[in-house]
């Protein structure tokens, strides 16, 4: 598992409704590197007490960096860029003072599917 830091924006169209963007930053394990570009719509189905829960969709971007010194070889280097499908499932829990923590577990399907939990604390302007 390779544990990153991300951040996201987001804009509130309605009490349904959302826009988010968000960055991520895996720190490298072994030979490889990951980056992701997220760009997702959530809708939030259900409130109870501070917690509101949602589902999203939306396109995501992986770049990824594959390095790697062989013997013999040499230096091995190759990187793309991936698009997929992001099919998310996340709360937002009021802690006060306009903070809000998120939790979140994501799939990306493409070529590499791949999940993603995460955990974060936003402010809402």
């Amino acid at each position: 598992m390779n544990f990153g830091i991300g951040a996201d924006l987001v804009y509130t169209f309605n009490d349904a409704w959302e826009a988010a963007a968000g960055f991520d930053h895996y720190f490298a394990k072994s030979d490889w590197n990951y980056n992701l570009l997220d760009f997702d719509a959530r809708y939030s189905f259900a409130q109870v007490n501070a917690w509101r829960f949602y589902g999203s969709a939306g396109l995501g971007f992986v770049f990824w960096k594959y390095e790697d010194e062989l013997p013999g070889i040499g230096k091995i280097e190759k990187s793309d860029t991936d698009v997929g499908l992001n099919l998310a499932a996340g709360a937002n829990f009021a802690l006060g003072g306009g903070f809000v923590l998120n939790p979140e577990i994501k799939f990306t399907i493409s070529d590499a599917t791949f999940f993603r939990p995460s955990i974060g604390i936003q402010y809402q302007f």
